[in-house]
């Protein structure tokens, strides 16, 4: 495996940076109502005179298109980030959110919305996205929290699940080792 160097970096996030870019403009311009490239352009740069009064490209590409692109992109990006600090911080290669309840939490919270009959938007959030939300802090903290309480219990032998009775000087070496070689 080749190190990585801050050519191979810029390489790569130019290469990213332009799929991007060609994928969000032929997220813009491809539909059932066809922009063609040249209309999309004046459409935003303001230069778009419309072609009849029941011509609706203009929203389409404004109000629908370029929204949803602009979430898929941030959407995307903070996947990114978050998984990349949830391996960092697990110093795991392979964690995902169910390794440490995220994804279960959420799931509790949306079926406790499917249960309970609550008001329906709270601050233009529905009721089942602030439940899957809050579920899915409250799985990770109170485990944070309980392994904090707990006196020589550390995030490792918590994630493996290894009895209190067998926590020994031995086994702490031996953990410390193992971090030590990541």
């Amino acid at each position: 495996m080749k190190s990585l160097t801050l050519r191979r970096t810029v390489i790569t996030l130019a290469i990213l940076s332009g799929l991007l870019a060609i994928t969000a403009v032929a997220a813009a311009l491809l539909g059932p109502e066809h922009i063609g490239l040249g209309r999309a352009i004046a459409i935003l740069t303001g230069r778009d005179t419309p072609l009849a009064d029941s011509d609706i490209g203009r929203t389409i590409l404004l109000h629908i298109r370029l929204p949803r692109i602009v979430l898929a992109a941030l959407v995307g990006a903070t996947l990114a980030v978050t998984g990349a600090v949830l391996q960092s911080i697990l110093r795991n290669p392979l964690a995902e959110p169910h390794l440490i309840g995220v994804s279960s939490g959420a799931a509790l919270g949306v079926m406790i919305a499917g249960l309970v009959d609550l008001p329906g938007l709270l601050v233009g959030l529905t009721t089942t996205s602030v439940l899957a939300f809050g579920g899915g802090l409250s799985f990770p903290s109170s485990f944070v929290f309980q392994g904090s309480r707990t006196m020589d219990v550390t995030l490792e032998a918590k994630m493996i699940k290894i009895p209190k009775q067998e926590y020994t000087a031995e086994f702490k070496t031996q953990a410390v080792k193992r971090v030590a070689e990541v």
